[in-house]
């Protein structure tokens, strides 16, 4: 089964089924809170029973990376040109409770754009975003994957390529 046959939503036509169909799965920026637990899970589980959703577009982090996202990817596709912006709901081959969306996705393989403020090496939150990439490859059906890392000092950025 292709991608295209399990998408739930899809964030570019409809961002606010996008959002409901979210709140009904794990999707792949939860993983990491159900992976450590403790009291992020907790507050997670909470959401999800609720149905309440958090936009969390207005944290300035969240609101830079969305706001870079798009120059990312243009250096992106030209890098990898099989890729393509997606911003689709898909659910994981036989279960349709595990969903994810990733930033690029074409030809067997995904990729996913994070910004921030310390080099890579350094980012403490590394593993929650390999955590978050290997449940989009699991629900994308993909064995490949780019993690495109972008830092910025004071919202510019430090290089001339993301990494």
């Amino acid at each position: 089964m292709d991608a295209s046959d399990r998408v739930l939503a899809d964030k570019l036509a409809d961002r606010d089924a996008w959002l409901t169909a979210r709140d009904r799965v794990v999707t792949a920026s939860e993983v990491p809170h159900i992976v450590r637990g403790g009291a992020a899970r907790a507050a997670l589980l909470t959401e999800k029973r609720s149905g309440a959703h958090r936009d969390l577009s207005r944290i300035p982090a969240i609101a830079h990376g969305l706001a870079r996202e798009a120059v990312i990817a243009r250096w992106a596709i030209a890098r990898w040109p099989h890729l393509a912006v997606d911003e689709r709901l898909v659910h994981a081959p036989g279960n349709a409770r595990h969903a994810a969306t990733c930033d690029l996705a074409g030809d067997g393989a995904i990729a996913e754009i994070k910004t921030g403020v310390h080099d890579w090496a350094a980012v403490a939150a590394a593993p929650r975003y390999i955590d978050q990439v290997l449940w989009q490859m699991y629900c994308h059906g993909v064995r490949t994957a780019h993690i495109l890392y972008e830092r910025h000092e004071a919202g510019v950025p430090v290089a001339f390529e993301p990494l």
